[in-house]
């Protein structure tokens, strides 16, 4: 007698606990069109398979994407949800094959009277997902898995089915789950769906608080819907290991062909083609407006410096030694010293960054009392955008040391959003109204000598034309493959090519085998990647509309495919198929050269030859 008077004092507890969430009357489970028992209703719906039970907040019951009913207990939940958005706000029970639906009921109807021993009836048979934090405290001290989802994360059954499988392999991170920020749960939420996290939580359990943050802050910064667009529309050049490439050249909207070479002038033959106007008088013009023009405090100079250097294993490329003396960095900034002197005039360098280079890139301008340049004006500014680097599987890649996701800039393309955000408004504040950008590994992209004097004074003379961009090209390198006798570029990067009718620059990945070996064939000028852009048509462009490209840097040759990471990168070249764009041909090296650039480490000694000797031959030596 002793033992059932016990008994109905624990269910009076349980059925007041409930009272105390918000539920005033206990569930009947009863169809409300028929009579019919809500647990037999959702049993013929189950057929004895993994299922997708959605309560709503108005009591409706949907089993796999089919309704079996409503009952008054269940419309009772919806006095306990927010307010806010409650049409959004459901319970989701994720079931094993052996859930029955008089387990599901008897579950709704401890949720209605807070009696535990009801709500444990699902453990080990199920999985909870809820979109309301008032159910989180009583599901929490109960035994069956909880997750707790954002009310405006709309998920598919799929989806929920992949999440639940997600939790179930890593018991410690659901375990830890529902201490997650909300930031944090909906990415996590998001790549489980999209299975982009296979592998990333291996090592969760034996990670400290510190680890466990710094992998939760990084996959913070993750957009998760662009890395799985990203990934879905690169799937080919994935599971080929990069051998196909098409999906790359599916990004170019048009027909592509080889350059209007009528309209492209050559700097390098000094063959300008215009009417009358003796060459020396019209070159010497061109650099005499070019040299007035950055005497003028109207130009500045932009330093791509955000790449990771991943196939130099150094750090940042910018602190990469050239001669053994001087970093590309270093180089770079007392040309512009050297350029300001000459003119009597500062000229202001901006310098793009990157957060996975901006404290070192920093540093090495402190350390070096700024070579020389007056520090208010360097302006740094950052390549904010970072996507995580992407495995053969298509799951996204963690460091090398397990312990947070390995980031990579998304390319130099990014740089036209940055500038828009960062630097224009200072520009115009400091009356600047041309740039020129540049790649850090450039080093014939000198301001200082008369290379450069030309090429501004032919870009000036462009604007009241409608293009209020340049871009310099120069004659490729190309060798003859002994075994077919064709050519071949051995420049890296992209050209010159005529898309719809008019010149633009594409990146060679982008461009169609045949058509390639074209260009190689004919000696297409190729991109230098140095650009002259007025700010009005940087202000103008729409970074947004750009085009991703995936790639996998030259470290990972010889590397197993399984162990390779690609990363998906915009490239600044697709700025010129917004922008009516100039086109002209300069030297590649000696004293007036413009070009020789390093992308890989065996090249390095090549090159600083080349530039002390150029670099000897620009300063009259």
């Amino acid at each position: 007698m002793m033992e059932v008077a016990a008994k109905l004092i624990k269910r009076a507890g349980d059925l007041i606990r409930g009272i105390d969430y918000g539920y005033l009357q206990p569930l009947r489970v009863k169809y409300a069109d028929g009579g019919v028992l809500l647990a037999m209703q959702i049993q013929s719906a189950l057929r004895n398979e993994t299922a997708v039970i959605r309560i709503k907040s108005d009591g409706l019951v949907v089993v796999n994407e089919s309704q079996v009913g409503s009952s008054y207990g269940t419309r009772s939940l919806g006095r306990l949800l927010e307010k806010d958005e409650r049409d959004k706000r459901e319970i989701i029970i994720v079931g094993e094959p052996s859930i029955s639906g008089r387990k599901i009921a008897t579950f709704v109807e401890g949720l209605n009277t807070g009696y535990l021993k009801e709500i444990n009836i699902l453990q080990g048979c199920a999985m909870v997902f809820i979109k309301d934090y008032n159910l989180l405290q009583m599901l929490h001290r109960s035994e069956v898995p909880t997750v707790k989802l954002s009310p405006k994360l709309e998920l598919t059954d799929q989806g929920i089915k992949d999440l639940s499988n997600f939790f179930k392999r890593f018991p410690s991170l659901l375990r830890d789950f529902r201490w997650f920020n909300p930031i944090q749960r909906t990415v996590v939420v998001k790549l489980a769906c999209m299975k982009l996290l296979d592998g990333i939580f291996n090592f969760w359990e034996v990670l400290g608080p510190e680890g466990k943050t710094r992998l939760l802050d990084d996959l913070s910064k993750i957009d998760a819907e662009l890395i799985s667009r990203n990934t879905n529309a690169h799937q080919s050049y994935i599971k080929s290991s990069g051998k196909d490439e098409s999906s790359n050249v599916a990004q170019i909207k048009g027909q592509l062909s080889l350059p209007i070479m009528d309209d492209i002038p050559d700097f390098s033959t000094h063959d300008l083609k215009q009417q009358g106007v003796p060459l020396a008088k019209q070159m010497a013009k061109m650099a005499a407006a070019g040299r007035k023009y950055k005497a003028s405090g109207k130009l500045g100079v932009v330093i791509m410096a955000a790449g990771a250097a991943a196939r130099f294993g150094q750090g940042p490329k910018a602190l990469v030694k050239v001669d053994g003396k001087r970093s590309f960095m270093q180089i770079a900034a007392e040309d512009v010293r050297e350029a300001s002197r000459a003119v009597k005039k500062d000229i202001h360098l901006f310098v793009m960054v990157s957060p996975l280079n901006w404290e070192v890139i920093k540093r090495h301008f402190n350390d070096n009392e700024y070579f020389g340049l007056d520090p208010e004006k360097v302006i740094f500014f950052e390549q904010s955008d970072i996507l995580p680097k992407i495995l053969p599987s298509g799951n996204l890649a963690l460091t090398i040391n397990k312990r947070g996701i390995d980031f990579a800039p998304t390319g130099h393309g990014s740089i036209i959003k940055a500038m828009k955000i960062q630097i224009l408004a200072k520009c115009r504040e400091l009356g600047i109204k041309t740039l020129l950008i540049k790649n850090i590994d450039n080093l014939g992209s000198t301001v200082r000598d008369a290379s450069y004097d030309e090429v501004l004074g032919f870009h000036l003379g462009r604007i009241n034309s409608g293009r209020r961009l340049t871009v310099e090209l120069v004659w490729p390198k190309v060798a003859v493959d002994p075994i077919t006798q064709k050519k071949k570029l051995l420049d890296k990067g992209g050209g010159a090519m005529s898309l719809d009718g008019r010149n633009v620059l594409v990146e060679l990945l982008a461009v169609p085998a045949e058509l390639t070996a074209l260009m190689a064939k004919k000696e297409q000028p190729f991109n230098t990647l140095s650009m002259t852009a007025e700010v009005e048509a940087i202000e103008k462009a729409d970074p947004e509309i750009f085009p991703w490209y995936i790639t996998h840097k030259d470290f990972t040759v010889g590397v197993a495919a399984q162990f390779r990471r690609y990363q998906f990168e915009q490239l600044l070249g697709d700025f010129t198929h917004q922008e009516p764009t100039n086109f002209v041909i300069v030297e590649r090296e000696g004293e007036k050269g413009r070009f020789i650039a390093v992308k890989l480490p065996k090249d390095m000694s090549k090159a600083a030859e080349a530039f002390l000797t150029m670099e000897n031959l620009k300063d009259g030596k």
